[in-house]
């Protein structure tokens, strides 16, 4: 049965700051959840309700993490940088997502996001990793500055130590000569390169169009029925 939402006070346990306006924010929470969920968060001084997927797999503890990016500049940029270890934020939660995987999981998985749409696929891959997974699953991910990389650490640790995980990031355009693997958009090419062609769920998250642009590319040219694709956009 699907589990029913909570709301409850979160107090905030880890608060980690990256490049580009993008955070991590850990919360302690005392529901479960499973991966590709989404939270709802109040800020403070904010009167909008956000919403967020989940970063950090339920593996890991019992807390949430969500990791999102603000604009520079902006008045709920502030509000995040005000943050501190301690504070309390309201959460709701969990939301259903349209990105769950196949169960029981049978075949390989290709996990394809640009940005920060691969925030859900860490809680996804983390999960599968803990659970000793036996299918082969890929991530895709592209960004467009070297740095906009999100969890690419946990991803490179996981696929040196994990053979059924493959991390295939993709820079589009800004990268340093030290940058020795894929560059540009992800296309055609790109995903017959590292995803194999037998029977494959793929699972798409990021903005509207780059989502809707990899759907038609995997029904057009790729020729993926539309019940082995799953989609999260905004």
């Amino acid at each position: 049965m699907p589990v029913e939402t909570q709301k409850q006070s979160a107090i905030i346990e880890e608060l980690t700051l990256r490049p580009t306006d993008v955070s991590t924010i850990r919360l302690g929470i005392s529901f479960a959840f499973t991966p590709g969920q989404s939270i709802a968060v109040t800020f403070p001084g904010d009167p909008k309700k956000r919403f967020y997927s989940i970063s950090s797999s339920p593996t890991e503890g019992k807390f949430v993490e969500i990791t999102l990016k603000a604009e520079t500049g902006s008045a709920f940029v502030k509000t995040i940088n005000s943050l501190k270890k301690g504070d309390t934020l309201e959460v709701e939660g969990p939301f259903a997502s349209s990105l769950a995987l196949p169960d029981p999981l049978t075949q390989t998985v290709a996990f394809i996001a640009a940005g920060t749409g691969v925030t859900p696929f860490r809680s996804m891959i983390k999960n599968l990793i803990d659970h000793k997974a036996s299918t082969e699953f890929y991530l895709l991910h592209s960004v467009s500055k070297q740095y906009d990389l999100l969890f690419e650490g946990d991803f490179r640790d996981w696929a040196g130590q994990n053979p059924h995980f493959h991390y295939i990031p993709t820079i589009t355009r800004d990268f340093d000569n030290n940058w020795k693997h894929e560059t540009g958009r992800i296309g055609e090419a790109l995903i017959r390169k590292h995803v194999p062609e037998h029977p494959c769920t793929y699972l798409l998250c990021g903005p509207n169009h780059f989502v809707n642009d990899m759907e038609k590319l995997l029904k057009d040219n790729l020729k993926i029925a539309s019940d082995r694709i799953r989609r999260e956009k905004w």
